[in-house]
């Protein structure tokens, strides 16, 4: 047999597969859960990275637990590939689909179960979009702390997946650190329930942790009890401005040394609205990037006095700013970012790094483009030093996608991990990171994790074609 006549026998065998799960699944599920519609398909396959998805068979919208445990066990007995699909703001290609199969979307699985102020736990589905949890917990002094920029259109699950942070995670933790308890659908269509509704809990391994992060590949999370905090009643919002990228490192290194506790602590490019505002034009200077920080708690006012110090002792220009309506602008800015280039290719990642690293690591990116020819743009959560970076090829000279474009990835992802820095912070391994992944964790470490794999997802059906 030729290597064409074994591909096709594989394609034959595969969608043979498909179709009598798929026959199976319209007997099993009812009216409105499945769609084998194009449009429907192709809606819930392309996230935000540059990967392009395989065509799968069928869209799956379950809307109970019972209903994602039939699906499971269906194609996991007749071996078709599954992939779990929140909200499609993924960034490395975690749920694009590789091959033919079904793509399982959580988005009717909306509900938030159950609201305890005494516990300050949220009881929420897979699919109830993260801004919502703190909208329903606001009326009784509470929040979720993690918020990814995404926050608004993203899943919670989705976040799981990742184990998204977002700004407030400099004080308060990633998602790991606020999910309390797990309901998860493993291949075979069983319901495993980890974690418990306390903080405290040493009973066995810490599963929970496992599947945090583990972007589908274990099992699907259809339900997560989460851990809230009392809303602070009090923040103050310091603004400090530099003329180079490798002093916002400096003024990191200054605010951990004034050992004020900051609850955000951003970097972003400087925009022209800043410059053109009337509120920031006369003191911004020759300022080309510019730190966003705030503090909370009833120490709020006295914090952000010392981190203006602190800002201003390494050569920044640091503004307080207590207008409510120019705070809310300075997020929504943050938030959106310098618009990329739509004539330009483009490589990004998340790369983080210790904060004692992080001047002279920015510094690095900036000779990794300049070597290159290369523009680049950087937003990020540098209290915790995750930086979003992204280098551009202009379109005007490369006819397709230029392999410097993937020296300069490389390379960035190689000095980060030199200073003992990690491959992501919080968008994943995915598509994007796979050829990386041992250069970090080792092959020995890989090997153990693919173990683990074969173990919850013996046949692998569960988002093949990624890191394990």
């Amino acid at each position: 047999m030729t290597i064409a006549d074994e591909t096709t026998a594989v394609k034959r065998q595969t969608t043979t597969a498909v179709d009598a799960a798929l026959h199976e699944l319209y007997d099993a599920l009812p009216e409105g859960v499945i769609s084998v519609w194009g449009d429907d398909i192709a809606a819930h396959a392309q996230d935000f990275s540059i990967f392009s998805p395989h065509r799968t068979s069928a869209l799956l919208l379950p809307e109970t637990v019972d209903q994602v445990r039939r699906i499971l066990a269906i194609a996991n007995k007749h071996a078709v590939p599954v992939f779990t699909w929140g909200r499609g703001t993924g960034m490395a290609g975690s749920a694009t689909p590789t091959r033919d199969g079904f793509i399982l979307s959580t988005e009717r699985l909306n509900r938030i179960l159950d609201i305890n102020t005494v516990d300050e736990t949220v009881t929420v589905e897979a699919g109830v979009i993260t801004a919502d949890i703190n909208k329903a917990v606001e009326r009784y002094g509470l929040f979720y702390a993690p918020d990814p920029a995404s926050a608004a259109i993203s899943s919670i699950g989705g976040n799981i997946a990742t184990n998204a942070g977002g700004f407030h995670c400099v004080k308060y933790g990633v998602t790991k650190d606020s999910v309390l308890s797990l309901t998860v659908v493993l291949a075979d269509g069983s319901v495993i329930t980890t974690g418990r509704h306390t903080i405290k809990n040493v009973s066995g391994l810490d599963v929970t942790s496992l599947f945090v992060g583990s972007e589908g590949l274990l099992g699907v999370v259809v339900q997560a009890t989460l851990r809230l905090r009392p809303r602070p009643t009090t923040t103050a919002t310091v603004v400090g401005f530099v003329p180079r990228i490798e002093d916002t490192g400096k003024g990191v290194e200054a605010v951990v040394g004034s050992r004020v506790q900051p609850s955000v602590c951003e970097m972003l490019e400087f925009l022209p609205q800043i410059r053109e505002s009337a509120r920031f034009a006369p003191v911004v200077g020759d300022a080309q990037w510019m730190l966003l920080i705030q503090t909370d708690g009833e120490g709020a006012a006295a914090d952000a006095a010392k981190l203006t110090a602190a800002l201003e002792s390494v050569g920044a220009t640091a503004v307080q700013v207590t207008d409510p309506d120019e705070v809310d602008w300075l997020f929504e800015l943050r938030r959106s970012g310098k618009p990329y280039p739509t004539d330009a290719w483009l490589a990004g990642g998340d790369v983080a790094v210790p904060l004692s690293k992080l001047a002279g690591f920015l510094a690095t990116i900036t000779g990794i483009a300049e070597r290159r020819g290369l523009t680049y743009q950087i937003v990020a959560h540098v209290g915790d030093g995750n930086l979003h970076s992204a280098f551009f090829a202009p379109k005007s000279e490369y006819d397709t996608y230029p392999e410097i474009l993937n020296e300069a990835h490389r390379e960035m992802v190689q000095e980060a991990l030199a200073i003992g820095g990690t491959l992501t912070g919080e968008h994943g391994i995915g598509l994007e990171l796979k050829a990386y992944l041992a250069d970090q964790i080792g092959e020995r470490n890989l090997e153990l994790q693919r173990a683990i794999k074969r173990v919850y997802d013996p046949k692998g059906i569960l988002n093949p074609g990624k890191w394990l």
